[in-house]
């Protein structure tokens, strides 16, 4: 279906062009705002000296040299120039860095100082409607706020894209190119959401190159961004165009549009683009010129559960899923020993190891493959709640997953699917209208008006009092009714903003009423942060004297099942490994190296990350003990549906 509807619009595109109208590219006016390098400012200490400062300077020269070739009047200037009501001036906006803050990032945390709940920082009003293209991580970085599905899946985009909708406007004007493919090796990841999908991952893809570097080859260039597959098109506001070499799914986000928001995951300057790419990408900013409303559908939570979550859910229940961890151990525990026997041979040699490879083979430790009994695993994996009435038996898990997947609801928060009974009890899927068409009969009859009125609230963003304002509203726009899941689990109408039903401040004023705080303070909450898919991570650190002049720092770090931090990363992986800065006092060091427990192999490239439950000791040698020692940790956590944003939190601990 989704190939018949690109066709569709490539159709209607070749007739439209750009008549009636529609502006022909030299007569297009084109804002850039740079502040991205093409190198990767996390990578500066492995780069030569300027390399990384004189490539902002060389990026914007050719972003500016290429939107001069193919439009009219472009303008370019450092992002943090920029204010919003600019855009009004200019057909296209390039979003290639930051814009200056307009709201500062909220922060809640509780007693002891662990984040509760965040809101991002605010670079664009909500209301922001000029045509636009963002760049890479710049995607996530000014759309989280805003309920642009752009999210940060994981930073991790390559230099290949496949999955290609070839079909799409962008790759046939309006100047021609054509498209080369490469049949590839699929990126190993991918195989690791093969439970999601119907069809085997194949071993290999056609793939496009769009950049000429990447940060698998080459060392220290920049990584690119990908967003989350699910619920990416459940919404007429959204068109995917392509997926890329990444460490997520197969079908992440690479290229693709949500209102009028164009991402263009790749991260690479018309410098180290193809000239393939080059023609696409201006194609593109063409393309976007056309669509000048804000996005319909606003996903507020980037970790919403979908309806395919109930897969993973089912995959996590079964016996199926507990062999294929011991597989992928036993694999990483052959990788880790042929690895420590290869550099063995070449010290032998006399070679000299790279810092990494050095720091693995002092600190390799053989891996032992063990993994509680399936009973044990499946309490950890399995929903808390089913395993209370399903215990062991793996085909209950089944049964009640596939029974129920058109009863799922996934809006309430979190990203946790929860059984709606009220939608079972009445057998209508929660995506079908015609659970809104029950709702509003039962509430005209006087029957089951309790269950009606939740129906209504939790899958509506209407607040109408009374059922004849219900009916009118229904009947009026039934046929124009789509169901999105990404963007809360709502029935909206294919129109405007402001249609009834797509109106998510009705979410805030149902939120006053019931007395609920709204925003997020910078505040101690009397309240203790607990671990959860929504907060993985857990972080505490104490201090106690070890002799007199000794003290030692203890950091314990906690994480949620199925998340783990990355240790060391490998020169080829995107990834931000952990690392900890100590502030000492005049008079203070470090008392030898810190001392940290065997990591987990992850991959094939030497990358070694924590799970569980792991402690770091590290002694500090003072001439006289102060009462606290301070220090920084910072980190990025991942699991396989998400790699947050790298993190850095402060600790003072005192010395007991």
């Amino acid at each position: 279906m989704k190939k018949i509807l690109l066709f569709i619009l490539f159709v209607s595109w070749t007739i439209i062009g750009y008549c009636a109208g529609d502006k022909k590219p030299s007569e297009l006016s084109i804002l850039y705002l740079a502040g991205n390098s093409d190198w990767n400012p996390d990578a500066r200490d492995l780069l030569p000296e300027g390399v990384f400062e004189k490539g902002l300077e060389l990026r914007k020269q050719a972003f500016g040299d290429l939107l001069r070739k193919y439009f009219g009047e472009v303008t370019v200037i450092e992002a943090t120039d920029y204010s919003p009501e600019m855009s009004d001036e200019y057909d296209v906006t390039i979003f290639d860095g930051l814009p200056p803050v307009l709201e500062q990032q909220q922060v809640q945390r509780d007693v002891s100082g662990q984040i509760i709940k965040s809101i991002p920082a605010r670079y664009l009003p909500d209301d922001f409607s000029a045509p636009c293209i963002t760049i890479g991580s710049v995607s996530s970085q000014i759309g989280t706020i805003l309920g642009v599905k752009h999210d940060w899946f994981c930073l991790c985009l390559d230099a290949y894209a496949h999955h290609v909708e070839t079909g799409h406007p962008i790759f046939h004007g309006p100047f021609e190119t054509e498209l080369t493919f490469e049949q590839l090796p699929t990126p190993d990841e991918a195989f690791y959401y093969q439970a999601l999908y119907d069809e085997p991952i194949p071993e290999t893809l056609p793939m496009w190159r769009v950049q000429t570097k990447g940060y698998k080859t080459e060392i220290g260039f920049g990584v690119g961004l990908v967003s989350r597959p699910w619920g990416y098109t459940d919404s007429p506001d959204c068109e995917y165009i392509s997926s890329g070499v990444c460490a997520k799914s197969p079908d992440a986000v690479a290229i693709g549009r949500h209102g009028n928001f164009l991402m263009w995951g790749f991260i690479a300057s018309p410098q180290y683009m193809t000239e393939e790419a080059k023609v696409v990408f201006v194609n593109a900013v063409a393309y976007i010129s056309r669509f000048k409303e804000a996005p319909l559908v606003r996903k507020y939570n980037e970790n919403i559960p979908t309806r395919i979550s109930a897969r993973e859910m089912k995959y996590n229940s079964s016996r199926a899923s507990y062999n294929d961890q011991i597989k992928f151990l036993n694999s990483m525990k052959k990788m880790q020993d042929d690895l420590y026997e290869q550099l063995k041979v070449r010290k032998a040699k006399g070679e000299k190891l790279h810092s990494q490879e050095e720091s693995f083979f002092a600190n390799y430790k053989p891996m032992e493959v063990s993994l509680p009994p399936f009973p044990e695993h499946l309490k950890q994996y399995a929903d808390p709640e089913l395993y209370a009435q399903f215990g062991e038996d793996e085909a209950k898990y089944a049964h009640y997953y596939d029974s129920n997947t058109p009863y799922f609801y996934g809006g309430g928060g979190g990203r946790r699917l929860v059984l709606d009974e009220d939608a079972k009890a009445w057998q209508i899927a929660t995506n079908d209208k015609r659970l809104l068409d029950k709702a509003i009969t039962c509430l005209e009859n006087g029957v089951e008006t309790e269950r009606a009125w939740r129906v209504l609230t939790r899958y509506t963003l209407c607040d109408f009092a009374t059922p004849a304002e219900w009916r009118k509203w229904y009947d009026r726009y039934q046929e124009k009714m789509f169901f999105t899941e990404s963007g809360g689990w709502f029935f909206m109408i294919d129109g405007s903003r402001n249609t009834p039903g797509n109106d998510y401040s009705v979410l805030e004023r149902r939120k006053a009423r019931q007395g609920q705080e709204t925003t997020v303070q910078e505040t101690d909450a009397e309240v203790v942060a607990k671990l959860s898919a929504d907060n993985p991570i857990i972080i505490s650190a104490t201090g106690k004297m070890k002799d007199k002049n000794v003290a030692e720092i203890s950091i314990q770090i906690e994480l949620y099942r199925g998340f783990h931090i990355y240790r060391e990363v490998s020169e080829s992986d995107p990834y931000i490994p952990m690392k900890v800065e100590f502030q000492l006092p005049d008079g203070c060091s470090l008392d030898g190296g810190m001392n940290m427990p065997a990591a987990v192999p992850f991959g094939k490239t030497g990358t070694m990350v924590y799970e569980g439950e792991v402690t770091l000791t590290q002694g500090v040698r003072c001439d006289k003990l102060p009462e606290s020692i301070r220090f920084t940790f910072s980190y990025q956590c991942c699991d396989s549906h998400v790699c947050l944003p790298p993190q850095e939190k402060e600790f003072e601990v005192k010395i007991k």
